[in-house]
């Protein structure tokens, strides 16, 4: 059984479609890997504590003002999945 909870099927940091063999993981080349804003935060599985990708810069936002809503979980959905970003 494989520990990725999900396989995105495009790359996100600017949406294109990424290539059969995921050498960058998520990410469609090594410049959009570069250019990405990786000082969002981690996104994380909030049952399992997983590790899914760096976080977007909107779903960091999302989850602070989630966070100061609901005590401090920041617990947000991402395609389906319970998540919160772990600064």
């Amino acid at each position: 059984m494989s520990n990725i909870l999900f396989q995105p099927t495009t790359c996100i940091h600017c949406q294109g479609p990424l290539p059969e063999d995921r050498e960058m993981g998520n990410f469609c080349s090594m410049p959009c890997f570069q250019a990405f804003d990786h000082s969002n935060g981690d996104l994380h599985d909030y049952k399992s504590g997983m590790y899914i990708r760096p976080a977007t810069l909107v779903e960091a936002e999302t989850s602070a003002v989630v966070a100061i809503i609901d005590g401090g979980h920041g617990i947000i959905v991402v395609d389906g999945i319970s998540c919160y970003v772990q600064p």
